[in-house]
């Protein structure tokens, strides 16, 4: 039934997906064509997308890998839309160059590094943090209490665990031959690129723990990508601003009752685009944010309401006994 369910689910996404790509990629850049045309390339985009899929199933073997991934790739192109629809000054070149960056550290260079010898064996890559003790708090056991350090099972303790030393830049550092202590080191899994990158400014990962060499690394995910399209939009040449004046009047016009009375209040504030001026929280700059409405203000506290509903349906699964 799950795997039926899956199925069904997977199908109208796939055809889902091959309607977006056709109508918003394909059909701008491949214009006047018949409509034949256009259905046959989506079900060639259908075969791509199902064929990936496949691809990956088969060939990747971890899933907590691969949901690692599917968190750092979005932001490659999530910035750019998120800039885009807010900041003037992104340009074409600048979200280009960006994409082409983020992806060979995000996704290239992880994966060639920890296949090259010449990397996954450099002395300068498979080094290691220092192993450390901790003290965590944690329930004291039976042997807790025979040993004196509880005095009943359950009973909240304070110990010292050894966190062992792990690899800074590789998922993990062994040896070669695991039986033969002399064995040359060898970075196994993927190659953290972000954490290398960051290791060019002079940060120090000697100290960190894994959990915090996964929170640097998710970080710098999150942020490169924005920082990169200021950067760059600023020495890149600006798009041209008719575009930009009808793509933020098509943005910050309303939808109208009828698409005729719509098309004319775009193209009036394609031609005067001062008039959005007064609700534009910074005044005469390229931010585009706009005063929250009514409107905004309901519909964010109804999303607040139903994360909070969300959250309280979880804690209370957890917690019922």
């Amino acid at each position: 039934g799950i795997l039926a369910a899956n199925m069904s689910s997977l199908n109208s996404g796939s055809v889902t997906n091959s309607a977006l790509f056709i109508r918003n990629l394909y059909a701008p850049l491949v214009p006047n064509k018949s409509e034949k045309h256009y259905l046959n390339m989506g079900r060639i985009a259908i075969l791509i997308t199902l064929v990936g899929g496949i691809w990956v199933a088969t060939f990747v073997g971890n899933l907590l890998d691969l949901f690692k991934y599917f968190i750092s790739m979005p932001a490659i192109f999530g910035a750019s839309i998120w800039l885009g629809f807010l900041w003037r000054r992104v340009t074409r070149w600048a979200v280009i160059l960006q994409v082409i960056i983020c992806s060979l550290i995000y996704a290239v260079i992880p994966n060639l590094f920890q296949s090259l010898e010449l990397t996954n064996t450099h002395p300068n890559l498979i080094r290691e943090t220092n192993g450390k003790y901790v003290t965590i708090e944690t329930k004291a056991l039976k042997e807790d209490v025979e040993s004196g350090a509880a005095k009943t099972v359950g009973e909240k303790i304070n110990k010292q665990q050894y966190l062992e030393p792990t690899g800074i830049f590789f998922e993990k550092v062994a040896r070669q031959n695991p039986n033969d202590p002399d064995s040359p080191r060898i970075g196994l899994g993927r190659f953290h690129a972000e954490i290398w990158v960051l290791s060019w400014f002079g940060l120090d990962f000697s100290n960190a723990t894994k959990a915090q060499l996964v929170a640097y690394r998710f970080l710098f995910d999150a942020l490169f990508p924005f920082v990169l399209l200021f950067l760059l939009s600023y020495v890149t040449k600006k798009n041209d601003k008719h575009a930009l004046d009808y793509f933020f009047a098509k943005l910050h016009t309303p939808v109208q009752k009828t698409p005729e009375l719509e098309e004319k209040l775009i193209a009036e504030g394609t031609q005067h685009p001062e008039k959005f001026e007064k609700d534009k929280i910074w005044k005469g700059s390229n931010w585009e944010i706009l005063k929250p409405g009514m409107n905004d203000f309901l519909g964010f506290t109804i999303s607040c309401l139903f994360v909070v509903v969300i959250l309280f349906l979880l804690w209370l699964m957890v917690n019922i006994k």
